[in-house]
């Protein structure tokens, strides 16, 4: 409901803003909120075991945000990812 309200107003998070937990409250459930859709549209586009790789690729010490995982597992940057 948050996200297709979100979506109808064109008040959609940016990715930026997607990359710091940031503001009041309801900016947490609309960043989960988010996050959530966008696993789901890749477990439906991609296929589930990217997300598992995805996880994997997370899991690595030296990765520092998840734009290299998308990067290594998908092909694209996370922010083309985020538009789609």
């Amino acid at each position: 409901m948050i996200l297709r309200t979100l979506t109808l107003s064109n008040k959609l998070n940016s990715w930026d803003h997607m990359q710091v937990m940031t503001g009041k409250e309801d900016d947490y459930e609309k960043t989960y909120d988010h996050g959530f859709s966008l696993v789901a549209y890749i477990a439906n586009h991609y296929g589930y075991n990217k997300i598992v790789s995805l996880l994997r690729e997370n899991a690595i010490v030296y990765r520092l945000g998840f734009d290299a995982s998308v990067k290594a597992v998908l092909g694209i940057s996370a922010r083309t990812l985020y538009g789609q």
